[in-house]
């Protein structure tokens, strides 16, 4: 709810005219709250927002420290806004609607600044099952449960394999410079792409750190 919500009155039925499943005022409202624009503009690590343009039908990359402060906020909650879940915000919706991973723009930048390794993180694999009892979608109207049980997989089938080809596009462009992917070594108990419940994050954490520390052990980093 802190994210999300039903278009009221009519729920996903309006979304045939909304324009979105659902509404993201909450999310809106959320960075509206507490998002310091002063703070990013003199942060010393740069933050990129990458958002597909739907009237030109390319990837945007959005340097949120160099943007004028009515700007910022539209940019981050537009490279959050979910394709067809979320409303738009002007033409712009998730960049990872054309690009899931944007490694040629990373290593792009990171030659021009001498470095060489980009890493990589990534949240999947998924549990191939959703819904479980006592998870919040249990509690969402049964076409939501549909939608995440049915659609949600092939959505991240089709995500995965655009990694892999934004990974071997920048490898080819980009020689010279080294990936590390991180990425979870089994699935995310309750992780789906719109649950943003916590319930599981303790587990979640746990098992970030450990495939991480795998992952750059063989990478050749030791820990501490």
């Amino acid at each position: 709810k802190d994210i999300y919500k039903w278009r009221f009155p009519l729920g996903p039925i309006q979304g045939l005219w909304g324009g979105s499943l659902y509404t993201a005022q909450p999310l809106r409202d959320l960075i509206k709250k507490h998002f310091n624009t002063i703070n990013m503009q003199q942060s010393p690590i740069d933050f990129w927002a990458a958002l597909a343009n739907l009237d030109q039908g390319t990837i945007e990359y959005h340097h949120i420290n160099n943007l004028p402060r009515n700007e910022m906020a539209a940019s981050i909650y537009g490279s959050a806004a979910y394709p067809f879940a979320f409303e738009t915000v002007g033409p712009y919706w998730d960049g990872g609607l054309g690009e899931q991973l944007p490694a040629a723009k990373c290593a792009h930048e990171c030659k021009k600044r001498g470095i060489d390794t980009v890493v990589c993180f990534l949240t999947g694999p998924m549990m191939k099952t959703r819904s479980t009892k006592g998870h919040p979608t249990q509690t969402k109207p049964k076409i939501s449960r549909w939608l995440h049980k049915r659609i949600e997989p092939a959505i991240m089938v089709a995500m995965n394999e655009l990694a892999k080809d934004d990974i071997r596009v920048a490898k080819y462009k980009y020689q010279g410079i080294n990936f590390i992917v991180i990425r979870p070594i089994k699935g995310l108990p309750g992780a789906t792409s719109l649950n943003f419940s916590n319930i599981n994050a303790i587990e979640q954490n746990q098992i970030g750190y450990e495939s991480a520390t795998r992952i750059l052990a063989k990478a050749g980093y030791k820990n501490g």
